[in-house]
């Protein structure tokens, strides 16, 4: 390479501005503020190897002792982005390192964060792992309340035996102080006494217990467990489920007595009163019907069947008795007699089995036959009975029979 032609940039230009257009050539090195000083200055330098390029070295020269002077600066549109000092790179806060254009090391305002680590080689990891679990800690001892311990791998500690005074005092309420209701604090078996007590309930054995029955008899415990047994008598069963006792009745048969079901065509029940439901009638036939001795004595009373049947007297004075027996717990209210001839009076009596006499019941008007006779009640008692009395005119009128009205 032909040297000749270049100049040197020397005392000529010495505290003037100059300005290269294009490229400044230097060969080898470039020194800059040698002129003052080899031990303070900034260098430049190439090393080739044959004819190529091998080494491009920036150097920087310092007399000074102080820390990081001949430090190299870089600085991007007026900005400073990163420092070479003494002990290496230092980048700008807020700055960051990236490989191919990717954040590696990020800062913010001096929270420096690692991030976008796709993998860590096994000596990082090992190193990484060691930092974490490193420490100083030796021993494990257990201290009161407490077993367990170790010195080396994992440790157990397990708590036991832990008293009252090793608790914090500000957790625990005992007997000499106030009851606090939070969820915070616990309480000795002494305060949970006093609190209880503090309601009124007292402690000690029972002071007497008494099971008074329907008769009036009592069974009485004073002392100790008051154990009582429950037992039902004839037709009543007893059990127990839980702390629930339940008395119920059987059913009742011919040989037990208990709970009965009645028919309701036969009996009604109203306020727990069952009542009987008979017949609310009482027929009579030709049959219940005798002439008395009027018209003479062997008169007797004839079954028509010729025309209009029926029962007939023998004789026009004869008069036509039937004789009914009320049922107990009724009531005889009204009677019909029928018969051929509506003119025949009907009369009716109340009579007794253990007297004589005939106690007229028949209303003031009077009855006839084919016509709703309504006497004065008879109600059943132990001899009372009915009799109704048809006064026939001719032997040719004929009765047919008759209804009582019961209730």
């Amino acid at each position: 390479m032909n040297y000749s032609n270049y100049k040197y940039i020397g005392q000529a230009i010495y505290d003037d501005v100059s300005f290269f257009i294009r490229s400044v050539k230097f060969s080898n090195t470039l020194e800059l503020g040698a002129y003052r000083s080899d031990d303070d200055k900034a260098e430049l330098s190439y090393t080739l190897s044959g004819d190529d390029l091998s080494i491009f070295d920036i150097k920087t020269y310092s007399s000074s002792a102080t820390a990081d002077m001949g430090k190299i600066r870089f600085w991007v549109d007026e900005v400073f982005i990163a420092a070479f000092l003494d002990d290496g790179l230092n980048i700008a806060q807020s700055g960051n390192l990236a490989f191919g254009g990717v954040d590696i090391i990020d800062d913010n305002s001096g929270t420096t964060t690692l991030k976008n680590i796709d993998a860590l080689d096994a000596t990082t990891t090992s190193t990484i792992s060691s930092a974490l679990s490193a420490g100083d800690i030796t021993g494990v001892t257990a201290g009161t309340g407490l077993s367990g311990g170790g010195s080396s791998g994992d440790v157990t500690l397990n708590v036991s035996g832990i008293t009252l005074s090793e608790l914090n005092a500000d957790v625990i309420t005992t007997s000499s102080e106030s009851f606090s209701d939070d969820d915070v604090t616990l309480m000795t078996s002494a305060a949970i006494n006093d609190r209880i007590q503090s309601f009124g309930y007292g402690t000690g054995d029972i002071a007497g217990v008494r099971l008074t029955t329907d008769d009036g008899n009592t069974a009485t415990q004073s002392s100790g467990s008051a154990d009582f047994g429950i037992f039902g008598g004839e037709g009543i069963d007893t059990s127990v489920s839980g702390v629930t006792i339940t008395i119920a009745g059987e059913d009742a048969s011919t040989s037990n007595k208990g709970i009965a079901s009645f028919d309701s065509n036969h009996f009604s029940v109203s306020s727990g009163a069952v009542s009987l439901i008979g017949e609310t009638t009482i027929k009579l036939l030709p049959t219940d019907f005798m002439q008395n001795e009027d018209g003479g004595f062997n008169k007797s009373i004839q079954y028509d069947d010729t025309g209009t049947i029926g029962v007939r007297a023998s004789d026009a004075n004869g008069e036509l008795y039937a004789f009914v027996n009320i049922p107990t717990g009724k009531t005889a209210t009204n009677v019909t007699i029928y018969g051929s001839d509506t003119n025949n009076t009907v009369e009716v009596f109340e009579a007794d089995v253990n007297a004589s006499g005939l106690t007229d019941k028949t209303p003031g008007g009077g009855c006839t036959v084919g016509s709703a006779c309504d006497f004065t009640d008879v109600a059943a008692d132990g001899t009372n009975y009915l009799a109704i009395r048809v006064t026939v005119t001719a032997t040719s009128d004929i009765v047919y029979g008759g209804l009582v009205t019961l209730t």
